[in-house]
């Protein structure tokens, strides 16, 4: 139960750092690292999720 809340955490922090990126911080310099870091953190989430549901978890 705690890792799904995690993973939730994870995911949903992902999605903000994204829409900041596209949205009000479009086209300055903190842009592009905001999407790295959204970027890397979706593909936790989703390791994580993958791992959860494999069993390996």
């Amino acid at each position: 139960m705690i890792l799904w809340a995690i993973v939730t955490l994870i995911l949903f922090s992902a999605l903000l750092l994204f829409l900041a990126a596209l949205g009000p911080l479009r086209d300055t310099p903190s842009a592009r690292p905001l999407s790295w870091t959204a970027a890397v953190q979706a593909v936790l989430g989703f390791v994580l999720v993958g791992a959860r549901l494999s069993g390996a978890v």
